[in-house]
């Protein structure tokens, strides 16, 4: 029956094309992107995760889509590619492109149930202008979709969870923190719901004390590195001072 169901999806591969020469075409990268491509030179030449050299102040508010980028500048600098001082962007272009594609692929043939469902979804994120500018756009929103489509698609094809499975969900939200701080108010009610459901709620708790324990790292980190648990950016456009009716 399974196999069957996955052989009716191939049908849904002209629409999967499509998505694909659509975020191609308006494939661009933003303005902000900028900084954090300033902070990834500055750190992959050994001047510490900074915009300005011998000021610790955390520009970028995405730490795990920085540090992916990161590695991949240093893999590609390694490698030596046709891309030049240009590899940066390229670079941001193609995992990006690689992210978007990878996360329709999993909702279409693993967390999509029927081959209407997966056609409805694809319909709507191909029509949608925001999400088919921002698969791209050089900021984390593809990472973000990527790990959220990877969350739910577990939870939602599970109705009871081990002890590690609970974990598993504990860490990819870690990971979607990570990677845009306010992302965590979407995950928190789900693992709240995991632990309610759950006949070993405190063992269920534990687990997803360990699997947020990267967040905990980073914000310990970033508390000694830069004096301050969040980015510059948040108090910078929190707290200005100016009167708003």
């Amino acid at each position: 029956m399974k196999k069957k169901f996955m052989e009716s999806k191939i049908i849904i591969l002209p629409l999967l094309a499509g998505y694909l020469g659509l975020i191609i075409y308006v494939a661009w990268v933003s303005d902000d992107a900028f900084i954090t491509f300033r902070s990834i030179e500055n750190f992959t030449h050994g001047y510490g995760l900074v915009f300005n050299v011998g000021e610790r102040v955390q520009t970028f508010t995405h730490p795990l889509w920085m540090l992916l980028q990161s590695a991949v500048y240093v893999l590609t600098n390694w490698l030596h590619p046709p891309f030049g001082l240009n590899r940066l962007f390229w670079g941001n272009i193609i995992i990006s492109l690689s992210l978007s594609l990878s996360t329709v692929l999993i909702y279409s043939f693993k967390v999509a149930r029927s081959i209407k469902i997966a056609t409805l979804g694809l319909l709507t994120l191909s029509l949608s202008k925001s999400f088919v500018d921002y698969s791209t756009s050089g900021l984390e929103n593809p990472l973000s979709h990527f790990i959220a489509v990877c969350f739910f698609g577990f939870f939602l094809n599970r109705k009871s969870y081990s002890q590690l499975q609970i974990m598993g969900l504990s860490f990819l939200t870690a990971f979607a923190t990570l990677n845009r701080l306010d992302t965590l108010l979407i995950y928190l009610p789900v693992l709240a719901l995991v632990v309610w459901q759950s006949p070993n709620k405190p063992k269920a708790i534990l687990s997803i004390f360990i699997g947020l324990l990267p967040v905990a790292v980073w914000e310990l980190f970033s508390l000694f590195y830069y004096g301050t648990p969040f980015p510059n950016t948040a108090s910078a456009k929190l707290y200005t001072g100016i009167q708003t009716v």
